[in-house]
């Protein structure tokens, strides 16, 4: 079509005379091109942490990882205070009650939801896996509430540990993690005398964090590699890249190089040994 397009022009680019009466009527108005626009200053934001304050941070968000197991038992044990008809069953709520029951217990039941159980495989070791998905809310009578909108999956073996949490889940009387509200999405991975690894972006308690490519390696006690981010309160990011297993780094602000710092994650860790 272009080259149709090509010809066409070059066989009528031939100048014409033009005649007195084809004349074009002159414009009884100036034209003054578009309207101009205002001026806008623009703010970019500014570091409110130093980068002692950042491993901190970082250090203290991920002593806490989500567990999305916490979920599924929560889920688990909620579901079992239902009746025969509300919710009906002990794994899911169905659309029938996308708009609330309240079963003769007095828990109340909302939205759908699904509870799944599965056999996995993860680097040549097979588990246990457990997860909830679905949009809902359950109501307990002591007037605690369970919210959940996207998924938590579990896969527990003796050795290993692999979670994978999206969406946003809150239930008023967990762990903080889960009592505080999570937002995000994660993967964790846990191989006892292997590795951690991170991957994803979440909200734990407050903390806004991220990780890429991240990896714990044992056989150097846990030392870093990849790449942590804390997010500012007041916006903009802080990033740490990690290279051979070295806990201190640089760290930057939107690209801009704010000094060095090491991060502690011990924390983490020990939290994933008692996962197992």
């Amino acid at each position: 079509m272009i080259w149709l397009l090509l010809a066409c022009t070059a066989s009528d680019s031939t100048p014409q005379s033009i005649k007195p009466d084809d004349s074009p009527v002159p414009h009884t108005q100036e034209d003054t091109g578009p309207p101009s626009l205002p001026d806008i200053t623009s703010s970019g934001a500014e570091p409110s942490l130093t980068p002692t304050e950042v491993a901190q941070r970082i250090g203290l968000a991920w002593s806490t990882p989500p567990d999305p197991g916490e979920v599924v038992s929560t889920y688990e044990s909620l579901m079992r205070m239902g009746d025969a008809e509300c919710p009906g069953n002990e794994f899911n709520i169905t659309d029938q009650w996308l708009y609330g029951c309240t079963a003769t217990t007095g828990y109340s039941y909302a939205g759908v939801s699904e509870l799944f159980y599965d056999t996995v495989a993860s680097r040549g070791v097979s588990g246990e896996l457990a997860g909830v998905a679905g949009d809902f809310w359950i109501d307990a009578v002591s007037g605690a509430t369970l919210e959940g909108g996207g998924h938590a999956v579990v896969i527990r073996e003796t050795g290993l540990w692999v979670s994978d949490i999206a969406g946003s889940w809150k239930w008023d009387e967990g762990t903080p993690w889960l009592a505080n509200g999570f937002s995000g999405s994660l993967t964790i991975e846990f191989v006892e005398n292997l590795m951690i690894t991170l991957q994803g972006a979440a909200n734990i308690s407050g903390t806004h964090v991220a990780a890429q490519g991240f990896t714990l390696a044992a056989p150097c006690d846990y030392g870093p590699s990849g790449q942590l981010s804390l997010r500012d309160p007041g916006g903009g990011w802080y990033t740490m890249d990690f290279v051979g297993c070295e806990p201190c780094t640089d760290v930057f602000f939107e690209g801009e190089h704010l000094g060095e710092a090491c991060v502690d994650l011990s924390g983490l860790v020990d939290a994933m040994m008692g996962r197992l």
